[in-house]
């Protein structure tokens, strides 16, 4: 597989911010994922591996043709502190297996005050 890949993000908190994100194989061919095959996680926290307490969790949805939307709402920002780095990743889950898990796309989360 070719995943994950790392994306490292600077939030204006307060904002929409949305990553189409679009999984290809190790030989660049689409990977595919539909609602019917998997589900998928988009997770947050301030250090990896953390108490899950400390998980905040963005809205993550299957699209089709073989894409995933990740959004970071303003209200879910509004449980981010500001004066923290995040970690995140996306994640897909097989529905007939739970054992198969790909972490499509990881990276930190720094996040921007807004002046209002």
């Amino acid at each position: 597989m070719a995943f994950p890949a790392t994306h490292n993000i600077n939030y204006y908190k307060g904002d929409t911010y949305e990553m189409l994100i679009k999984p290809r194989n190790s030989a660049g061919s689409p990977f595919v994922v539909t609602d019917t095959l998997y589900s998928v996680a988009f997770k947050m926290a301030p250090q990896r591996g953390g108490p899950s307490a400390e998980t905040v969790t963005g809205q993550a949805t299957i699209l089709a043709e073989n894409s995933i939307l990740a959004r970071l709402t303003p209200s879910v920002s509004a449980q981010l502190d500001s004066t923290k780095t995040y970690f995140y990743d996306v994640r897909i889950t097989s529905l007939t297996d739970p054992n198969v898990v790909y972490t499509l796309l990881n990276g930190s989360i720094t996040i921007v005050e807004g002046v209002t």
